[in-house]
């Protein structure tokens, strides 16, 4: 039976817990008799209106019975989410971003997740390889839908290829058995030229279209590349002609879809249109913009919610307001082609723009959350003459005020010269940092395994980083065909 840790993080004034004398840092050993395996778990068990609670103190236990109405919080929050901690993925998949990490990040940055409750509570995508007939029934029982399935491709030896595993469990019965009770589900496709698009693609939007409506969506994303994989499986990037020719098949088997079902049902994510060079779809086409957590629809949605809160603002930042927006090269032709001009016509005054190449992860990595500090760093000659920066919060590590390389947001305060503040995705968010030259009190919520910590509080080092350019970083894997060797095409 693995180790449970339920400790509570955080007790709510005037509350339940608060009245019968829980702490922050107590333990919830069993609800009702049964111990807790995870925060859904614990939200199924107290919405009862009769509940008896077991907490552990110092070692030491003590009983406590609660009447309150049916489905009153008690108010408590945990410290995580999974008390028996995450599911680890035992696949190998070709394009898996944890293997082409360099050596010297953060520990958490190593972990392969895989759990279904993940999926539910926070939108990770889980190839549902790793579930028990207990796991099946349960996400059935206790109604965990949406969940999110990375699909891929449903050829059976494509699948197995792509995910690093000689035989995986087959993934219609299993779709099958989970639509067929209720549950509604998500698939993505990490797109690879020449592997799983073409004929295979045409077979994997055929075999998922029949699970219509619990199908709410498809999502085709680009396989995304570092620069360190010298000794991993042999993948090409789509270039600008092989995303617009994926965007021209889009837009096909959309309108076949839109006229069968009266939704797109396929979409694809917003780095083929970058590639592609070509105009974004029309905010509609995005039907509600139900992938966002998948980066389909996120720039247009952005332009959109912008051009809409700027004529609410009458109160605007001093007319020789300097700032710098900081960003990767996948955002900066959106912030120099709309969202300086459309503040520039709505009478603001106009940040400065500051581009960033990835030399980290290298150039075909080019969204702004990839960014380190150390980019950052090396991406100024001069110190800028602002009075503050700002910067994409997914930048930094979720409740912290870390980057990816382990250098503190003060640390590259210090080495640049200047104040950064971190800002949400939201238009608004931005607005309000720039007029107000303040931190938001918005930031994001944890989400996935980014919440787990060390039992010591701290982050183990897989190897020690080294300063300098990023041509001194070692790939995590340094012998030939060191993951895949036996799944060469």
């Amino acid at each position: 039976m693995p180790r449970l840790n339920p400790e509570i993080g955080r007790v709510a004034d005037d509350s339940i817990a608060q009245e019968i004398g829980i702490q922050v840092g107590d333990r919830i050993v069993e609800v009702n008799g049964q111990p807790l395996y995870d925060i859904l778990q614990y939200q199924h068990a107290t919405a009862e209106a009769a509940l008896s609670l077991t907490i552990e103190r110092d070692g030491e236990r003590t009983f406590v019975e609660i009447e309150k109405e049916e489905e009153d919080p008690i108010g408590l929050d945990f410290k995580d989410d999974l008390f028996d901690g995450i599911r680890k993925c035992s696949n190998n998949c070709v394009f898996c971003f944890v293997y082409q990490n360099p050596q010297g990040l953060r520990k958490s940055l190593y972990i392969k997740d895989e759990d279904f409750r993940y999926s539910f509570l926070y939108g990770n995508y889980v190839t549902l390889t790793n579930l028990s007939e207990g796991d099946m029934n349960r996400i059935v029982d206790e109604r965990l839908s949406p969940i999110y399935v990375s699909v891929h491709a449903t050829d059976q030896k494509v699948r197995d290829m792509l995910l690093g595993k000689k035989s995986t469990p087959p993934l219609k019965p299993r779709l099958d058995f989970l639509t067929s009770r209720g549950i509604d589900f998500y698939a993505q496709l990490v797109l690879i030229p020449g592997i799983n698009d073409g004929k295979i693609l045409d077979k994997s939007l055929e075999d998922l279209q029949v699970y219509q409506p619990r199908l709410k969506g498809i999502t085709g994303v680009p396989v995304g590349l570092t620069r360190y994989r010298d000794f991993l499986f042999d993948i090409k990037p789509y270039e600008r002609d092989g995303a617009r020719a994926m965007i021209d098949y889009c837009r096909k088997r959309q309108d076949e879809f839109y006229a069968r079902f009266g939704t797109r049902l396929f979409f694809l994510s917003d780095e083929f249109y970058l590639t592609a060079q070509v105009p974004f779809p029309p905010p509609a086409a995005y039907e509600g913009f139900g992938s966002l957590q998948d980066g389909v629809g996120m720039i247009p949605l952005f332009l959109r919610d912008l051009n809409r809160i700027l004529p609410r603002y009458e109160k605007l930042p001093p007319p020789d307001r300097k700032a710098l927006i900081i960003t990767g090269e996948a955002a900066g032709p959106m912030f120099r082609d709309s969202v300086l001009p459309s503040m520039r016509e709505a009478g603001w005054p106009v940040p400065e723009l500051h581009v960033v190449k990835n030399e980290f992860f290298g150039s075909n990595v080019d969204v702004a959350g990839l960014l380190t500090a150390r980019d950052i760093r090396y991406s100024f000659k001069v110190r800028p003459d602002v009075e503050f920066a700002m910067i994409c919060d997914y930048m930094l590590k979720t409740g912290t005020e870390v980057f990816l390389d382990d250098i503190t947001l003060n640390q590259l305060e210090s080495q640049v010269g200047i104040r950064i503040i971190p800002v949400t995705d939201s238009p608004k968010d931005m607005l309000r940092v720039f007029r107000d030259a303040r931190p938001s009190r918005i930031r994001r919520t944890r989400s996935g395994w980014e919440a787990e910590t060390l039992a010591n509080g701290t982050e183990d080092r897989f190897h020690p980083l080294p300063d300098g350019p990023a041509e001194n970083l070692k790939p995590l894997f340094a012998k030939p065909n060191a993951v895949w060797g036996k799944h060469r095409m």
